[in-house]
């Protein structure tokens, strides 16, 4: 009996194997087809144009007028310069403290509804995902050189990298155990 059923395994192994094999096959091409035709990142983009368009909170303002440090409303290769350091605040901010700051400052949000979901998950991402995809898009192209003139800024430099080389965890890895050259990485 047992010998009879590891034959029909195999047989089932043997004429199932190849045909599962071509539809892995199509299905990976169709995918490289997709994704030469354009990326899916770019429709969080058109959402996120559309929030920083869009008018909301108590002021019924939209985010069109936020600087994120080329002027207010400029995105082109806004992203490429952050972290940086904002007069204003008297903070150095990234793209999401900023974002935040703006939707606070210029539409009057709460903060408790602001930041009530930041992250998303794979079938609802969120309006910072969204606003972030898009005005990353704006400096696609454009060198990354984040703000070192201003002394906050060189501090927040100094406590990124230790922070990228501290190690932790069970297995005592920094970020810098993945990151820190070109071409390696860990398996585990």
């Amino acid at each position: 009996m047992r010998m009879r059923t590891v034959t029909f395994g195999a047989v089932l192994a043997l004429t199932f194997a190849p045909a599962y094999a071509q539809d892995a096959k199509k299905e990976i091409q169709k995918y490289q087809q997709m994704i030469t035709e354009g990326s899916p990142v770019e429709l969080y983009e058109l959402e996120g144009e559309d929030l920083w368009k869009k008018r909301q909170g108590p002021k019924n303002v939209s985010l069109e007028q936020c600087d994120l440090g080329m002027g207010p409303g400029r995105l082109k290769g806004a992203y490429a310069h952050l972290p940086r350091h904002f007069p204003d605040t008297d903070r150095v901010m990234d793209l999401e403290a900023r974002l935040l700051h703006c939707m606070l400052t210029l539409q009057g949000r709460d903060l408790k509804e602001a930041t009530k979901r930041v992250f998303g998950n794979a079938d609802r991402p969120s309006e910072m995902e969204y606003l972030s995809a898009y005005i990353a898009g704006q400096s696609r192209g454009v060198p990354v050189s984040p703000g070192m003139e201003h002394p906050k800024e060189r501090a927040a430099f100094e406590l990124g990298r230790k922070l990228f080389f501290n190690r932790a965890g069970p297995w005592d890895f920094s970020c810098a155990s993945c990151h820190g050259e070109e071409g390696k990485r860990i398996r585990m």
